[in-house]
């Protein structure tokens, strides 16, 4: 049943991405019908992550599972903040992300990582917050780059007759929004795991530099990622930068979570 429901989820994915590449505005029957395929495949996806949960594969167990979740979450965002016709050029990549990541977890998801010693519930909660900051990092993305596509085709006044009614004011207020919510779980994800480290250090007698000496790179591109995002913020606040400086900040802040992803997954 498992194996059916991916492969069905996986179909859902591609023909939602081709519908919603192939719509020619919010008001084309294809949005409307691509968007009811990409949720059928959401609902597809989720359950395969419930029904591996129930065969006992944690999606916090893995990097590759925990991708998985992502993709999915992402997918599900997407559905969310696409409505009345908003980032519908963007559907496509959406369904393909999320379809990548599905197949990543099927694929790699049946061996677990190798964790420092901890508490379980310490261990889950980090994972689970470093999850739900990347889910949420990816569709902060998403909008900054919708952003700027928008803002490059104003600029050079290249207009697409029925295209999305999309203000790029609406648009930086859902970029600030996004990352207002994602800051602090991608806050408690690092307090999280700095606790998990400290643990782990105390028992087993180790200095916490020893234990994290061969993850340096993830641990600055981590911190890179986070401050990139306070900066947004703060920026925004105190010195009034915003749009296209903002928008490549959090590009730049998404691109070092997948690049912490990738080498997590290559490691396990």
């Amino acid at each position: 049943m498992q194996v059916f429901a991916f492969v069905a989820a996986a179909l859902a994915y591609g023909a939602a991405a081709v519908l919603l590449a192939l719509a020619a505005g919010p008001q084309d029957p294809k949005t409307r019908w691509g968007r009811l395929v990409l949720a059928a495949g959401v609902a597809l996806h989720l359950w395969v992550i419930g029904s591996r949960c129930v065969a006992g594969a944690d999606p916090l167990s893995s990097v590759y599972l925990s991708a998985d979740l992502v993709g999915g979450l992402v997918a599900l965002g997407y559905l969310g903040i696409s409505t009345r016709g908003r980032l519908l050029g963007f559907g496509p990549l959406a369904a393909s992300v999320a379809l990548a990541a599905l197949s990543l977890g099927t694929i790699f998801g049946q061996g677990g990582t190798a964790r420092l010693p901890a508490p379980a519930g310490l261990a889950r909660a980090h994972v689970l917050f470093a999850t739900l900051g990347a889910a949420g990092f990816a569709l902060a993305a998403l909008v900054a780059a919708a952003y700027l596509a928008l803002e490059h085709r104003l600029r050079t006044k290249r207009f697409r007759p029925g295209g999305s009614a999309t203000s790029l004011a609406g648009l930086e207020r859902m970029h600030v929004r996004l990352l207002l919510l994602v800051t602090p779980v991608f806050t408690l994800s690092i307090v999280t795991g700095v606790l998990w480290v400290t643990d782990a250090a105390r028992r087993t007698g180790r200095a916490p530099s020893d234990l994290l000496a061969h993850r340096r790179f993830e641990l600055a591109l981590a911190a890179g990622a986070w401050i990139a995002a306070l900066l947004v913020l703060v920026a925004r606040g105190t010195f009034g930068v915003r749009g296209r400086r903002a928008a490549h900040l959090t590009l730049a802040a998404f691109a070092a979570v997948v690049a912490v992803l990738a080498s997590y997954g290559l490691r396990s």
